[in-house]
């Protein structure tokens, strides 16, 4: 995305050089000066290799000097050597642990390298201590989202009050609420953006891809054509634009776009893929097949691909072709029924009755065993929606009793832990999130919650 230079790209390392905005001017006492001077003079010119061995030298000469190993932080990150730049950084915040403008670009360089759980607190001092400083606070408001914190709501709103003109944020906002079901409220949020921002591609594009997941196809094929008009010719937003346009009905178009993009990546296979079926939909199989054939090559171990390619040589007759294809889907996934069954019926077709008979049998019972686990996702997911509802509104009682008569798996426990903080039962709530991070120790927003409890724990002995 697009998005103005406002905030580092969520986990971009390549964000990082705006990290130049931090190197401080002024009187350069008791550190090598000859080279700290050398080195911000390589900064602002984006010699970050020339820069790093001057500014060595600097930290080196003077290892008290805060503003050096500041300078020397930025240097590693026009570099992506996010490791280096982060412990960096961290040496001139415990120099000067009050300085606003060391913690910030601390904070920054935690959160562009991945670590937003660790970034939070360290903006929120930033925030504390210079409470005007809008940077920081939608940057905190960004690492909340990214670490599953639900106090990014808020802060995001905080945040764009006092910085009403960051695109950026508006975007980022706008996906955190969709990553966690409040679809409405993220359509809110985007639609106030594209409302004040009307000519930013990057809006329109972000909107675009979300609203397919709502089943919104013509609503996302005109904030994606809305995005290639002001300009966003990528081959992500030409794909996304063609997917678009076929799930609304408009064929022709699609067809268009995907070819598009083919021209613009050809040795890419979603748009291939894309273009195949298509073809093969409307009854073009051997203009479907040489796509199909490209998009193999670029993934020969998807077994959706090798069904669909299967199904297209069938259809022009090429039965040893199609029988290989389903062979290879088959090989690739045995559990899935829809490959089974083409395979069996293919072999069907072929005279090969025996072995048809087995396939279609076990796909049969894979099939079954299929809808029965859909019917248990749709479930799970229908009853965490309603008891998300229930805290949401503030009824974190009826948001237990849900959450308790699910499995306790890691995403249902850390929910049982949000209702059983609010109702004040936190040794339970830290017991369910210990838990929940055990079973899943990748579970973000576990992790963020369970640091909140022992945090209040701390505070209260």
């Amino acid at each position: 995305m697009r998005f103005p230079a406002i905030l580092p790209p969520r986990r971009r390392p390549s964000s990082l050089p705006i990290l130049l905005a931090f190197v401080i001017l002024g009187p350069r006492i008791g550190v090598a000066a000859d080279d700290l001077a050398r080195g911000e003079e390589l900064l602002a010119r984006h010699e970050a290799a020339a820069a790093e061995e001057a500014l060595r030298r600097a930290v080196a000469a003077a290892p008290g000097s805060a503003r050096a190993h500041a300078d020397l932080a930025v240097a590693f990150s026009m570099q992506e050597k996010l490791p280096d730049a982060v412990a960096e950084v961290k040496k001139a915040v415990a120099l000067e642990p009050q300085n606003p403008r060391y913690l910030l670009q601390y904070g920054m360089a935690l959160y562009s390298s991945g670590h937003p759980s660790e970034a939070a607190p360290i903006l929120q001092k930033v925030v504390t201590l210079s409470p005007g400083q809008t940077q920081a606070a939608i940057l905190l408001a960004a690492a909340y989202a990214d670490s599953g914190d639900d106090r990014a709501a808020a802060a995001f709103d905080r945040a764009l009050k006092a910085d009403p003109e960051n695109v950026r944020a508006r975007g980022i906002y706008a996906r955190y609420l969709w990553d966690g079901g409040r679809v409405e409220e993220g359509n809110r949020v985007m639609e106030e953006a594209l409302k004040r921002f009307p000519n930013e591609a990057a809006l329109h594009a972000e909107y675009g891809e979300q609203l397919p997941l709502q089943g919104k196809f013509e609503t996302a094929a005109r904030e994606l054509e809305s995005a290639v008009r002001l300009g966003d010719d990528r081959y992500e937003t030409l794909v996304g634009l063609g997917d678009a346009l076929w799930n609304a009905g408009r064929l022709d178009e699609a067809q268009a776009r995907f070819e598009q993009a083919i021209a613009k990546e050809p040795e890419s296979a979603a748009a291939r893929v894309e273009l195949g079926r298509i073809l093969f939909w409307t009854g073009r199989a051997g203009a479907a097949i040489p796509h199909l054939e490209a998009a193999v090559r670029a993934r020969p171990r998807s077994d959706g691909l090798l069904l669909i390619i299967g199904r297209a040589y069938a259809a022009e007759g090429r039965f040893d072709d199609a029988e290989r294809s389903f062979r290879a889907a088959v090989a690739l996934d045995g559990e899935n029924s829809v490959s089974r069954i083409a395979l069996g019926q293919l072999l069907a077709r072929e005279g090969k009755a025996d072995e048809a008979a087995r396939e279609i049998a076990v796909g049969k019972d894979l099939y079954e065993k299929e809808k029965k686990l859909q019917f248990e996702r749709i479930s799970r997911k229908v009853q965490m929606n309603l008891a998300r509802e229930n805290l949401q509104h503030g009824k974190p009682s009826e948001a237990l009793a849900r959450f308790e008569k699910m499995p306790p798996d890691s995403d249902v426990l850390e929910g049982r832990a949000a209702a059983l903080s609010r109702l004040g039962r936190h040794e339970e709530a830290i017991r369910a999130l210990e838990k929940a991070c055990s079973l899943d120790p990748e579970n973000k927003t576990a992790r963020a919650r369970l640091a909140r409890e022992y945090e209040a724990k701390g505070r209260s002995r």
